[in-house]
């Protein structure tokens, strides 16, 4: 089962011991990234093993699969299974490539804006 969480939430050694969490992505949008398993919990932090985990072509860095300390307030998303873990990291390229295509039609569409603007004023674009 995937629990996804929408910010800092009370976490129980049962919610989270041997379990996969990922933190939030650095985007402006709902992304996760580093699944590792839990290993122990303390009142501020997780100690999560961050195992070689097969994330298709994409793999975590080799200085991050040792154990690491990770606050509480950053955990994003808790996936009983490592399955479970690698469809939430293959959601997020989706929805990565979902706002760069929207990027890109946005800023096209600001051009558009642009060069209408300088056409009613008589002017040339890319001078």
């Amino acid at each position: 089962m995937i629990r996804l969480l929408d910010g800092p939430t009370a976490l129980t050694s049962e919610d989270v011991i041997g379990k996969f969490i990922l933190t939030e992505g650095v985007f402006n949008f709902r992304s996760y990234r580093k699944p590792g398993k839990v290993t122990s919990i303390t009142k501020t932090g997780l100690y999560i093993n961050y195992e070689p985990i097969n994330l298709g072509s994409d793999a975590i860095d080799v200085e991050a699969q040792d154990e690491r300390r990770v606050a509480t307030s950053s955990v994003r998303a808790i996936c009983d299974t490592e399955d479970e873990a690698r469809a939430i990291i293959e959601a997020s390229k989706v929805a990565l490539k979902i706002s760069q295509d929207h990027q890109e039609a946005c800023k096209q569409e600001i051009d558009n804006v642009f060069a209408m603007v300088v056409r009613a004023s008589g002017g040339a674009e890319n001078e």
